[in-house]
């Protein structure tokens, strides 16, 4: 699991907002976290299809996001070893991303999610009705997508950001959102852009304060309003 940029570790400090010298370091994810950053994200995005199908499948998604050349993963680790505080996934170059997630990893990820909708009958109904048409029209969509010319700017995506319980509001979300915008800056990205929970005023205020802008608004299959923001990293203010 690398990135493009293979990034240093990136030490938290006193000056991301915490009362008292922050007690983590933020490095790029190693395959010994996967388990733990998959345990967390259930417990915080439960209500999400790929959640709701199971821990043997999102063990199996983010082992292939995370192969990805175009993607970063990094981890917020407290110092005395005693595990992981927070973690976060993105992008540096969606159409790269999209490539692999739609090309190699394609099989893998259809194999995974067929066996365990096979083990949760009552998810069938809502992937028929709601997501199998969605799925196969982006899928092809994405694979007939031509090369983006390399002359072309880059594009990342700000996927999932999390903080664990009884860590919050200690820099820990800042540091792994400033490691992140620094590696994407490195690989050359034009801008990031992430999708939010429009119901979500302290999600706003948090990237609003780091440079991102509202661009869009848009609902999910589930009747859910979404705020799509954007960040030029010339903007980024950390």
């Amino acid at each position: 699991m690398t990135s493009p940029t293979m990034l240093p570790v990136f030490p938290a400090s006193a000056g991301l907002g915490t009362a008292a010298p922050a007690a983590f370091d933020v490095r790029l994810v190693e395959a010994r976290d996967l388990a733990l950053i998959v345990q967390v994200h259930l417990r915080q995005f439960p209500d999400g299809f790929y959640a709701r199908l199971g821990p043997a499948f999102m063990a199996r998604y983010f082992q292939q996001y995370f192969r990805s050349p175009a993607a970063i993963g990094l981890v917020a680790e407290q110092r005395d070893g005693s595990g992981l505080v927070g973690y976060l996934v993105g992008t540096v170059d969606d159409a790269a991303h999209d490539r692999l997630m739609n090309g190699p990893a394609a099989p893998v990820l259809a194999a995974a999610g067929a066996s365990a909708l096979a083990r949760r009958p009552s998810l069938w109904s809502d992937f028929a009705r709601r997501r199998a048409l969605w799925y196969a029209r982006r899928f092809v969509s994405r694979a007939v997508r031509p090369r983006r010319p390399s002359a072309e700017p880059r594009h990342g995506e700000l996927l999932y950001i999390c903080t664990t319980a009884g860590h919050r509001r200690r820099g820990v979300g800042a540091a792994l959102l400033r490691a992140y915008v620094e590696g994407a800056q490195q690989a050359g990205a034009a801008s990031l852009h992430l999708v939010r929970e429009r119901e979500n005023a302290s999600g706003r205020d948090f990237y609003e304060h780091r440079g991102w802008r509202a661009v869009s608004e848009s609902v999910t299959r589930d009747g859910r309003p979404l705020v799509h923001m954007e960040l030029s990293l010339g903007g980024f203010t950390g």
